[in-house]
């Protein structure tokens, strides 16, 4: 959170909102402290649940209450809001996703940009890194739709984002959700100027994923970021 806080911050003067469950984990005041420093904002929302699913099911997707992300959408104080993951780094100068994209994107009647899943042309789009704009109309829809919607519930928000919009989704460049899982089909350094926000898609955190997937040198990048 930090790391991510801080490279914003690095790169960018806007407003950093980190959305917090009102009934999820009880931050201390040394905590909020801590999150302020870091350069964010705390929002507190309300959890938005997902389908009701048969029996005692649930995984990690599902316990994360990932419908909640829709929440963004209410933030209508904001032109536009870039989505992005605690698992990523931004490792440059990230303005032109609202400079050039926004600006794309709004003009082709759309409401909603991110990139695809797999590299280059995946058949859905993740949810790790989003632009948007923020409205609540289009809010009272998305949460109006969880239910009629048909898609993978196992898998959250992702697959019901790809679902609801379907068409009318905008293409991210890969840069700006560069998936380390990735790497294999992308074998250049992702550390030069081909790569604006890395996503840590097997945690860096964990020495064994860098190993297994043969990112060791993302994975330093990853713990020698000291902003």
């Amino acid at each position: 959170m930090c790391k991510l806080g801080h490279a914003i911050k690095q790169f960018a003067r806007i407003d950093c909102v980190l959305l917090v469950l009102e009934n999820g984990i009880k931050l201390s005041s040394d905590e909020q402290a801590t999150i302020a420093h870091c350069g964010w904002k705390v929002c507190f929302v309300t959890a938005i649940p997902g389908p009701p699913l048969p029996g005692y099911y649930t995984n990690r997707f599902l316990e994360a209450k990932l419908y909640t992300k829709l929440r963004m959408w209410e933030l209508v104080q904001y032109k536009a809001v870039l989505y992005i993951d605690l698992d990523t780094l931004i490792v440059r100068q990230f303005a032109g996703v609202f400079q050039e994209h926004l600006p794309r994107m709004t003009a082709a009647g759309l409401t909603l940009g991110m990139g695809y899943n797999r590299y280059p042309d995946g058949p859905d789009f993740n949810a790790g890194v989003m632009l948007l704009v923020p409205d609540l109309v289009q809010f009272e829809s998305l949460t109006a739709g969880i239910g009629s919607t048909q898609h993978d519930v196992e898998l959250a928000e992702q697959p019901y984002l790809n679902a609801f919009f379907a068409e009318r989704i905008y293409r991210l460049p890969f840069a700006y959700n560069a998936m380390v899982s990735e790497r294999p089909v992308i074998p250049t350094p992702w550390h030069d100027s081909e790569v604006i926000i890395l996503h840590y898609t097997c945690k860096p955190w964990h020495i064994y994923n860098c190993w297994r997937d043969r990112i060791e040198d993302l994975c330093s990048l990853w713990h020698m970021a000291r902003w």
